[in-house]
């Protein structure tokens, strides 16, 4: 069935397309279109597929991490580490993991969020792939750049609310 539903995806004009795949892409109380569907399945798919297009779309729609409630830990999402091995790009696959760094939606410090999302590709610099390891290094030193930042202007914010305070 998932492969039903996104050969609907990816049948029409680029418009439409562009539509489904962002339909694809959110998530939904902490989940997305394909969060229940099968690494093997999806990759078997792509493969089926042959577009490099398809392959980002379906990490797009991936979900990257696990959370904890009890802690607010985060662990990676073994579904999306498999995935991005048997991409024929996997650089293109990080790029757009990646883009998940920063949250859309958050509670308490955005800084917080964007590091523990970090760590997992930290745990990639060591991969057999090296070119899964040398982008998963790009990566972080980006996030720890907007980490960075974001700390900063927190910082902003919480003296701003002290001094409104008193």
């Amino acid at each position: 069935m998932p492969g039903d539903f996104l050969d609907r995806a990816f049948m029409v004009d680029d418009e439409r397309r562009q539509w489904r795949t962002y339909f694809i892409e959110r998530e939904t109380f902490g989940n997305t279109a394909l969060s229940d569907v099968e690494a093997k399945d999806l990759i078997a798919w792509c493969e089926a597929r042959n577009d490099p297009q398809a392959w980002k779309a379906v990490a797009a729609g991936l979900r990257l991490w696990l959370s904890n409630d009890r802690d607010e830990t985060l662990r990676r999402a073994d579904a999306a580490v498999r995935f991005l091995e048997a991409s024929p790009v996997p650089e293109d696959i990080l790029t757009i993991y990646g883009s998940n760094i920063p949250p859309r939606s958050w509670m308490g410090s955005k800084a917080d969020v964007m590091e523990r999302r970090t760590a997992m590709f930290n745990t990639l610099f060591q991969h057999k792939n090296r070119r899964i390891g040398a982008r998963a290094q790009e990566i972080v030193e980006a996030a720890t750049k907007q980490i960075e930042i974001a700390r900063k202007r927190e910082r902003i914010e919480d003296e701003g609310r002290e001094q409104r305070f008193e």
